[in-house]
């Protein structure tokens, strides 16, 4: 393949892409279909079918993000690739990268201060607290607060985005979008019911 940049030029709506991030109950994830200028030079488009695990908002927008994922279904030449991407949901519209080779996610187990950090190809997945509790946490689960915190207790919550311990200053890394609040909250561990 000539170049690993790609033009997106049909995609999901806000709603198809926000339940492949956080719908849960399909393994290993909820496939997405990106329509793909073709790379070769022929004048035609591309189906290509992602699991999109992670997932941010830009900046100040509410249609565009940026999201990592896997190609599960498409043309061997980007088949089984990590990628990433920016996807505007009003224009449907983006570009994709293409990252590494195809071959399986290079998996990490990081042991940081108590909380096991999982990372595949270098891009936090999950936390786990080590402390005996064994609590694990994924973006895009549910969880509710349990009073600890200024959020009162029983306020359930989506996780947005995970951080690695001390990285921003604390050990409050798990992000939480609860209901009812404008933003997502630093949490810890102790902080949350699972």
């Amino acid at each position: 393949m000539a170049t690993k940049s790609l033009n997106i030029v049909g995609g999901p709506s806000k709603w198809d892409l926000m339940l492949a991030v956080f719908d849960r109950d399909h393994e290993p994830g909820r496939e997405v279909m990106l329509l793909i200028e073709d790379w070769t030079g022929e004048n035609r488009t591309v189906n290509v079918h992602v699991i999109i695990p992670s997932i941010k908002q830009e900046q100040g927008s509410c249609e565009a993000w940026k999201f990592e994922g896997t190609v599960v279904d498409g043309p061997d030449e980007v088949l089984k690739h990590r990628v990433k991407g920016c996807y505007d949901t009003k224009a449907r519209k983006g570009k994709l990268e293409l990252l590494g080779d195809g071959n399986p996610p290079e998996k990490e187990l990081i042991d940081c201060h108590g909380i096991i950090i999982h990372k595949e190809w270098g891009s936090i997945v999950a936390a786990e607290n080590n402390s005996g509790v064994g609590d694990k946490v994924r973006v895009g689960d549910m969880v509710a607060s349990n009073g600890r915190f200024s959020i009162p207790e029983g306020t359930r919550g989506l996780v947005v985005d995970i951080y690695e311990p001390f990285t921003r200053g604390s050990t409050d890394i798990i992000q939480v979008w609860f209901e009812g609040r404008r933003g997502a909250t630093s949490m810890k561990f102790k902080d949350l019911k699972f």
